[in-house]
């Protein structure tokens, strides 16, 4: 997501080593299908996903024939007073598709969560996925105090929404901040994990959305992050209508 464009080259190193270990890992056949760099696979049960931000420069007549791909989340907010430039549209477009869309709102440390609940709720439009919080840095302040903003932040998105956000992470912060608070734990996770192989969640994790790669090679989409579900369903993803 956000802060990983800085190091987005290191990464892609990393998961391009990594690309072997992955295709083992899902043992799926080649065939058309979701992609990473020059590899393809059938689609199978298991539902894949894109994230997208005004990074991204997305076809989306193109992806949309893209099989295997189920849904996409789409920035829309970050901060206190931050718009994402082409969340609305990209929220349109993946609509129009036929995915189901999500949106989530990056969270840096500098502004209250009150105040980016407030930017998130004007801005988040037409989406059919829970909420996500995107938690990538602690901003130099404890552990207690982060996971304090990020409860305060996720029980108003519940308050507004009537269910409970997900928590975009790494495995690290996982580990080390959410897992140990009981309402953060029970949050939906979502995990950035590019390196090729599943990440070692702490408490016996085994649910998530695994953002397995940020180079995937898609019709109408290239360098885009991937995502897949592990043992979950879309359903469980599903805001309450």
């Amino acid at each position: 997501m956000e802060n990983r464009k800085s190091d987005r080259s290191e990464r892609n190193v990393l998961a391009g080593i990594a690309l072997l270990s992955l295709s083992l890992l899902l043992t799926i056949s080649c065939g058309k299908g979701v992609g990473w760099g020059a590899s393809t696979w059938k689609r199978t049960d298991t539902l894949y996903g894109i994230d997208v931000s005004h990074h991204n420069s997305i076809n989306w007549n193109a992806l949309g024939k893209e099989e295997g791909i189920s849904f996409a989340y789409v920035k829309v907010t970050e901060g206190a007073t931050f718009v994402d430039p082409m969340g609305s549209n990209h929220i349109r477009n993946a609509s129009s598709q036929g995915m189901k869309v999500g949106a989530y709102h990056f969270f840096p440390t500098r502004s209250t969560p009150a105040a980016q609940w407030e930017n998130f709720r004007k801005h988040n439009k037409g989406t059919d996925l829970i909420p996500v919080i995107d938690f990538e840095t602690v901003g130099g302040l404890s552990y207690d105090e982060i996971r304090k903003r990020l409860k305060t932040l996720a029980s108003l998105m519940e308050e507004g929404y009537g269910v409970k956000p997900m928590i975009y992470t790494s495995a690290s912060l996982y580990n080390k901040v959410i897992s140990a608070d009981p309402y953060l734990r029970s949050l939906q996770l979502w995990v950035g994990h590019p390196y090729g192989t599943a990440p070692l969640l702490s408490r016996g994790r085994v649910s998530y959305v695994w953002q397995y790669s940020a180079i995937g090679q898609l019709s109408g989409a290239k360098g885009v992050d991937l995502n897949m579900l592990v043992n979950m369903d879309i359903e469980d993803l599903m805001l309450k209508k």
